[in-house]
């Protein structure tokens, strides 16, 4: 892959292809098992555990998790391919309040990596900001907020100039891919400018607030110094950052281990320093079996989307250990390449959904652990979520099981006796390719199935290789925040390759208002509308998971992400009883 496209990787690297070939919840079905709830096939609005009193925090200690994959590209973020090992070490300029979700007022799940509210974004480098017109966003940067205290920075308070620098350097990076982000917006150019020390002003060079979502909370800063002494911070000794922990060792392949930031700066409701613990440690495990004998061992503290199979098999081996209700995760994700025949007809597309039987999917593949979602854009609870019961009729008449319905659409697309395609795929989903060619052969598509090596089908899928009129099926998080850049014509996250200029339009005027939330919610719920019904997503129900973890973890609910990419902060927040 071209390395101009690292950049975009970011968080999409935790739903895309090959890293969610291993971090994707991993089934080990027991046909003997029997559901402890009453399955319902509906999303869970609020899936978290009902939040217990624990006393007083009590400090030290070290929490201990799992990722499946080894941290992608380096310890740079200009370079890195995800930022989620970074999460803990370096804030962004807006992050999420741990004390909106579960813990305090219980607005926001933090189960998911989405954007939420600028009112639940307030914990990051900017205590406040300003958008006195959509071609300008001031930042105010919070004063206190100090640098690790390790050499070449020792501890100095970060400045407007330190975000500033930063962001240009991000620009000034071929490699980056931050200019193809911002080529179809903002004009294709962004000024910074340090104001004063605690004040940074954003200059688009025209007015459009997608670039409100790349600058708030994606990009990790660096300090001037580490860079300007070593080149880059690609050596994790050099990793040097404002978070509340410091990076102290990592092990390739086996563990990263964090250590508490003495000088960081939030306290929690009653004033006290956070975090709680000491440290804690991220074990790299790629075996399903082998977390799940650790957490029951008690070797890990918790392990978060347990699919719902495996969740119930460990609580009844381990009853005192602690879960969330079940809720929604990943979902079998069906990509049209729409650049030619037969996908380019909406008719052919709609078609190819109407012959997938979902009720069935969700009973008998998932025994009732799974819900029909229309789109991958958002999760259920979220301001932006459409149940399927309150969409338009042509809407909700895709999701319903009619092949002859179907059939008459491929006839109308002139398509009377059906056609020939080709699906790729990874072999882990190849039980969903299969389940998809057997049901589109009875309306006389014959689909070939492909199977490619991960890194094969990774490169494809961004390169937009995959010869127009086929498809490929991934397994897709949700993920709303980015999908203005996934469908906009020529963005490298515009797998299908659709190009639609009525939603063109509709993605440019509910971008602009940042300030209104209640419209921007209204806006996006519109595109998202539009884009269903286009049959642009062809979405399939996945299991749902649970979140577990150990009953001397406190003041822990479920939460994993603090916003779109608040990666691991939720240690800053829980305290150990053992």
């Amino acid at each position: 892959m071209k390395r101009k496209l690292v950049w975009l990787f970011l968080g999409f690297i935790a739903v895309i292809a090959l890293v969610l070939a291993s971090c994707a919840p991993a089934a080990t079905p027991s046909a003997t098992l029997t559901p402890t709830l009453t399955p319902t096939g509906s999303p869970t609005s609020k899936p978290t555990a009902t939040p217990t009193p624990s006393g007083e925090p009590k400090y030290g200690g070290t929490l201990s998790f799992v990722i499946t994959v080894p941290p992608t590209g380096g310890w740079d973020p200009v370079y890195s391919l995800s930022y989620s090992h970074l999460g803990p070490v370096t804030i962004p300029l807006m992050s999420g309040d741990w004390w909106s979700g579960p813990a305090g007022a219980n607005k926001v799940s933090w189960l998911y990596s989405e954007q939420e509210a600028p009112e639940y974004m307030t914990k990051g480098l900017a205590e406040s900001w300003d958008i006195p017109n959509p071609s300008t966003i001031i930042f105010h940067i919070r004063k206190g907020i100090k640098w690790h205290d390790k050499p070449p920075v020792n501890g100095r308070e970060v400045t407007a100039e330190d975000i500033k620098w930063s962001f240009e350097r991000l620009m000034n990076t071929p490699t980056s891919g931050f200019k193809e982000i911002i080529r179809d917006q903002a004009g294709g150019k962004i000024t910074w400018t340090a104001v004063d020390k605690y004040t940074l002003k954003v200059d688009f060079a025209k007015p459009d607030m997608r670039s409100m979502f790349t600058l708030r909370d994606w990009y990790r800063h660096t300090a001037r110094e580490v860079i300007e002494k070593y080149g880059n911070q690609n050596d994790w000794k050099n990793v040097v950052g404002n978070g509340p922990f410091l990076l102290t060792d990592y092990v390739e392949g086996s563990s990263i281990t964090y250590t508490s930031n003495p000088n960081y700066w939030e306290k929690d409701q009653q004033g006290r320093k956070l975090p709680y613990i000491n440290s804690f440690k991220i074990l790299i495990i790629t075996d399903a079996s082998t977390r799940l004998a650790a957490l029951r061992g008690g070797k890990l503290d918790m392990l978060n989307a347990v699919e719902w199979r495996d969740a119930e098999d460990v609580m009844k081996t381990n009853p005192n250990i602690k879960a969330t209700e079940e809720y929604t995760w990943n979902q079998d994700y069906i990509y049209f390449m729409t650049d030619g025949p037969p996908m380019n007809d909406v008719r052919v597309r709609r078609a190819l959904m109407m012959a997938i039987d979902r009720p069935s999917i969700v009973k008998d593949r998932q025994q009732g652990h799974a819900s029909i979602i229309p789109s991958g854009m958002v999760a259920p609870g979220h301001a932006l979520y459409q149940p399927l019961e309150e969409r338009p009729a042509t809407t909700r008449e895709m999701f319903t099981y009619n092949p002859d319905k179907a059939k008459q659409l491929l006839t109308e697309a002139g398509f009377p006796s059906g056609f020939k395609t080709t699906i790729f795929f990874i072999q882990r989903d190849e039980p969903t390719a299969s389940l998809v060619k057997a049901y589109w052969s009875k309306i006389s598509v014959d689909a070939d199935l492909k199977v490619l090596e991960p890194a094969a089908y990774t490169t494809q899928l961004y390169g937009r290789a995959f010869p127009p009129g086929t498809l490929a099926i991934s397994v897709w998080g949700f993920a709303w925040g980015n999908w203005s850049w996934v469908w906009q014509p020529g963005a490298n996250w515009n797998f299908t390759r659709m190009t639609d200029q009525k939603l063109m339009e509709l993605i440019y005027e509910g971008t602009q208002n940042y300030v209104d939330w209640n419209k921007w919610v209204k806006d996006w719920k519109a595109i998202n509308s539009y884009v269903v019904d286009q049959a642009y997503e062809n979405v399939l129900p996945g299991a749902n998971v649970r979140t577990l973890w150990q009953p001397w973890v406190k003041g822990y609910h479920g939460e994993y992400y603090l916003g779109r990419t608040g990666y691991f902060l939720f240690p800053a927040y829980i305290w150990l009883e053992k």
